[in-house]
């Protein structure tokens, strides 16, 4: 491959995000400069479509659908899950990580949609079977999926599905067209859900790739999160999870399956390098400051880490306080439930030992001042990439560049200099654009 980068004016398409400003949900601040080849109608009515006991599931290859007692369980997951979404909608969080923001008019109506569905599914739960805990359905089936909204020509709605014995939640935005459309499961990052986080609005975010770009878009919650069953495992069974919401979105009508990509920042990086080598035939996968030894990063709050300041594109500051040995024990309890985990408990969350098996071009972002997951967590991956025979392209950019992506079809390593934890538009919207370039890739 040429290796070349484009950036700056022309690079990408209206509305991706060009830097030059920081945004309070971003991931961090590109421009792609010096290369190095690395060695080693919004709708009043609600539509719940559960699927009833003995009825088959479209496009999924399996014969039967929920019992009556699991759409139970989908409706309960997915009542807590408009409960989130409502709460988080009330506070006015930032706008998208494309850089968007909600207009007023579509949060208010988002609100009321949010609380309709809530009340709705608490009136049909009070006539349902008490759950079983248990359920027969395959990975990724859909146990239930309920229209929320259509805003300016996108479908809004969220869905319950099994993973893992699991019921648990998503939000699924794609153009209201009646065709189907590639697809990016959008993982977020943090310790909660995906309203949880102040990594930008997931709701808008989801609709700007819909609505923007012409894609299907869906957001995963995760086992434990926004109200789904199970328990966080810190990127061991959320990886489960992601490969069943590929297997999901694959049966819906609205996606196209030869085109689905994942995308993840900081946890969720980690959880979609993780799911990757179990999801056949991804187009490609971007991961933004993934940690990716858990035992190395212990150590490095235990023993190395300092308070930073950041300075911002616009002018100002953040402070970059959280860390340390508070942040270590954290770690530790979400792994092992004390302090000093063995070498096993963090091994199976890492995504190394997937390195081989990983088909798909993949964007992996380092921030060289980064005080929560440092560059060496992303290095090293990319090095076992290399070495075990997927060539990656190193590009090294600064905070506040525009955005730009790579000409070829290679993993990628792009390290923005002196940028931190979050990044700023610039350097998100060029994993969108590496998304988007190998999605449209014949």
């Amino acid at each position: 491959m040429s290796g070349r980068w484009s950036a700056g004016a022309g690079a990408a398409p209206a509305g991706v995000p060009q830097g030059g400003r920081d945004h309070p949900g971003g991931f961090g601040e590109p421009c792609y400069s010096s290369k190095m080849r690395l060695f080693v109608s919004w709708g009043a009515a609600l539509l719940f479509l559960a699927l009833g006991p003995g009825s088959g599931l479209p496009a999924s290859g399996v014969p039967w659908g929920p019992r009556s007692d699991e759409v139970a369980r989908g409706q309960r997951v997915l009542m807590a899950f408009a409960h989130e979404a409502r709460a988080s909608l009330a506070e006015s969080r930032g706008g998208s990580l494309h850089g968007g923001s909600m207009r007023a008019d579509v949060r208010a109506s988002l609100l009321a949609a949010f609380a309709s569905a809530e009340k709705a599914l608490e009136r049909s739960l009070a006539t349902s079977p008490q759950p079983s805990g248990s359920t027969t359905l395959h990975d990724g089936a859909l146990v239930g999926r309920l229209r929320i909204a259509t805003v300016d020509q996108v479908a809004l709605d969220v869905v319950a599905y099994a993973s893992g014995g699991l019921v648990v939640a998503g939000l699924l935005a794609y153009p209201d067209d009646g065709t189907p459309h590639s697809t990016v499961l959008h993982v977020h990052g943090g310790f909660g859900g995906i309203f949880t986080n102040a990594d930008g609005d997931m709701v808008q975010t989801c609709i700007d790739w819909a609505g923007r770009y012409g894609r299907t878009a869906f957001a995963p919650s995760l086992r434990g999160q926004d109200g789904g069953e199970g328990a966080p495992e810190l990127c061991l069974g959320e990886a489960d999870d992601v490969g069943a919401a590929a297997a999901l979105v694959r049966s819906l009508e609205v996606t196209d399956p030869d085109r689905v990509a994942l995308v993840g920042g900081s946890t969720g990086g980690c959880v979609v390098l993780r799911a990757a080598p179990q999801i056949e035939g991804l187009r490609a996968v971007v991961a933004y400051v993934p940690p990716t030894d858990w035992k190395g990063l212990v150590a490095f709050h235990r023993t190395s880490w300092a308070p930073a300041t950041e300075s911002l594109c616009e002018g100002g500051s953040r402070l970059w306080d959280v860390g340390g040995p508070a942040l270590a024990d954290v770690l530790d309890q979400m792994i092992c439930g004390h302090v000093d985990c063995t070498d096993a408990e963090y091994e199976v969350r890492s995504p190394i030992p997937g390195v081989p098996f990983q088909t798909a071009p993949t964007l992996v972002v380092s921030a060289g001042s980064d005080n929560v997951v440092p560059l060496d967590q992303q290095v090293l991956y990319s090095v076992l990439r290399q070495g075990s025979g997927h060539p990656v392209d190193v590009y090294v950019t600064d905070p506040c560049d525009p955005a730009g992506t790579a000409a070829g079809a290679t993993d990628t390593l792009l390290h923005v200099r002196e940028a931190y934890h979050l990044l700023s538009v610039g350097a998100v919207g060029s994993g969108f654009l590496y998304l988007m370039q190998e999605l449209d890739r014949p």
